[in-house]
């Protein structure tokens, strides 16, 4: 298990740009070969803040150097919108996506890598 590791993104959508990093803690579960599958989770300040659940491969040859992918959750609570103190009608909060009320959100991120050691 390793704990300790900050990474950070850059992010871009739709000309606006962003960011995000905080610390992670990996655990390895299995090691075969080149192969080595393992889970991570940790938490991240700037865009989509939050806690951080995922997991991920890495392939690495007998030198020093591998390739790394991983796929990762951020899951946000999202505010409910409050028609009636808005002077929305109810069908209208029916179309917003939940009817308006609070949700939970998920922002899932694919992270290609090189690792070393």
């Amino acid at each position: 298990m390793g704990v300790g590791r900050g990474p950070g993104d850059l992010i871009e959508s739709g000309g606006y740009f962003g960011g995000r990093g905080g610390p992670i803690a990996q655990a390895n579960f299995i090691r075969y070969g080149v192969l080595r599958l393992f889970a991570i989770g940790g938490f991240a300040w700037g865009v989509d803040s939050g806690p951080m659940f995922g997991a991920g491969v890495e392939l690495r040859s007998r030198s020093r150097i591998g390739f790394r992918a991983t796929v990762q959750d951020y899951p946000m609570q999202e505010e409910g919108v409050d028609c009636h103190a808005h002077g929305l009608s109810q069908s209208y909060c029916d179309a917003i996506p939940h009817g308006g009320r609070p949700y939970t959100a998920h922002r899932p991120s694919v992270q290609f890598g090189i690792s070393w050691r």
